[in-house]
């Protein structure tokens, strides 16, 4: 019994573990239309303001730089803006991909490293929107917690086998 016990706290300690590892403090930080724009954390959430669009100012930047290589995900809202659209691109004006055609837009695409910046165009109105991030799991941190489960699996199949035989 006191096995089965030992066994019940490192499982219930590993577990407290492996979720408070998990916990990071995440913030949202606003972009900015200078060039450099802010340093955003894989667990920040960038944040695009309501914004105007249109008339003498057709198109608009909005900068921001990652130090970690992770997926992009941007969702954007216009009202009233007809010709609506967005392109990420790279620090070198590169298109990575853009979007366009409708008043919610949402694009995806993994990053490296490095400077970015959004390009809004449109007529007539006013848009916002948020950026998220999806850091890529490592393989390794993956099969060393899937050995460690089936591990688990194994003890306990175990224990019920030994139990199943002394009764």
């Amino acid at each position: 019994m006191q096995r089965i016990n030992t066994i019940r706290s490192f499982f219930l300690s590993s577990m407290a573990l492996v979720a408070f590892a998990g916990v990071a403090q995440a913030s949202t930080v606003n972009l900015t239309n200078v060039t450099a724009g802010p340093l955003l954390a894989l667990t920040d959430t960038g944040v695009i303001p309501g914004t105007s669009i249109g008339g003498a100012s057709p198109a608009d930047d909005w900068y921001f730089q990652i130090a970690g290589a992770a997926t992009i995900f941007a969702q954007t809202v216009g009202a009233g803006i007809a010709n609506f659209g967005f392109n990420l691109l790279d620090s070198s004006n590169s298109l990575i991909v853009g979007v366009s055609g409708g008043a919610f837009l949402n694009l995806m695409a993994p990053l490296v490293p490095g400077s970015y910046h959004l390009h809004f165009s449109g007529t007539h109105g006013t848009y916002s929107g948020t950026l998220k991030f999806l850091a890529p799991v490592p393989l390794p941190a993956a099969a060393w917690l899937m050995v460690s489960g089936l591990a688990a699996l194994g003890a306990f199949a175990r224990r019920r086998r030994e139990e199943g035989l002394a009764s």
